[in-house]
């Protein structure tokens, strides 16, 4: 459903391109209830702006499951209950400074790049 049909056009703002670190900086926790994702760089970028990050586990979960809250697809009510845990002040700045840690050492463009060419490389020797 469009969300003017539930009126709650007063709560989103439709932006044309935003660079990454502009629509972060204004977010405390970023959330993806994706069905169907791969490897979410929005994750990333998330923990390099040092945000909570809260996503289904969806494909490429498991490359960052330590870094984030995972929910089960589709599973509304842990959604809102991680969400919820959130506004009533859980502390996540472990999880939180660990995702940014991790992020340095194994997400970086040289990190992936070099992962990227030794599948190749292996592939390509065969």
């Amino acid at each position: 459903m469009a969300i003017h049909e539930k009126r709650l056009d007063n709560y989103f703002i439709f932006e044309k391109f935003v660079k990454p670190e502009q629509a972060l900086s204004l977010c405390e926790v970023t959330v993806l209830p994706s069905e169907k994702e791969g490897f979410a760089i929005c994750a990333i970028e998330s923990f390099l702006m040092k945000r909570l990050h809260i996503r289904t586990k969806t494909a490429g979960y498991s490359d960052m499951d330590d870094c984030c809250i995972g929910i089960d697809i589709g599973d509304d009510v842990a959604l809102a209950k991680e969400i919820e845990n959130y506004l009533d002040g859980k502390d996540y700045s472990e999880l939180i400074e660990h995702a940014y840690e991790t992020t340095k050492k194994k997400f970086t463009v040289d990190v992936m790049t070099s992962h990227i060419l030794d599948v190749y490389e292996k592939a390509m020797a065969k």
